[in-house]
């Protein structure tokens, strides 16, 4: 019998798909879609990663709810994994973690954006807009690293 492994992105950040996955689809079915995609569309038409970023970190609100929503994992997802993957590994979990490269975070949602319909919508957007969201992703890895280089996790 052979083992099937998935070639290709972020073993961390698929962990955190697969975790948010119901929580996502329950929110994306809870709002209006099409409307949420022409706002977002213009969001990211009208406003630079960096202040998106920025403004997501600083209050949160409607615009930033997507960002937070898909990329910004609670501390008890980080906490879970160091518990799962051991305290002789947990450094490494953390490293992988800030190698996440928008190439993989949409490797990681193929197979979910191929069965649900919603989930298309948002990798639809993530591909159309991914050099807005590879810089978006830059600026969450150098706050990431800097917390966790604080805190002595990497």
């Amino acid at each position: 019998m052979s083992s099937v492994s998935i070639v290709g992105g972020n073993a961390v950040w698929r962990r955190f798909i697969v975790n948010q996955m119901p929580e996502w689809l329950k929110w994306l079915k809870s709002v209006h879609l099409p409307s949420h995609l022409r706002l977002w569309t213009k969001y990211l038409d009208a406003t630079p990663p960096k202040n998106a970023y920025s403004r997501m970190k600083r209050m949160g609100g409607d615009d930033e709810e997507l960002l937070t929503l898909l990329f910004i994992p609670d501390e008890s997802f980080w906490k879970q994994l160091e518990v799962e993957v051991g305290e002789e590994k947990s450094s490494k979990m953390y490293r992988v973690a800030l190698s996440l490269t928008m190439d993989d975070f949409l490797h990681d949602l193929t197979l979910y954006a191929q069965q649900f319909p919603e989930i298309r919508s948002i990798y639809v957007l993530l591909n159309t807009y991914q050099d807005w969201f590879d810089e978006f992703v830059n600026y969450l890895r150098a706050d990431l690293y800097q917390e966790w280089q604080e805190k002595n996790l990497l």
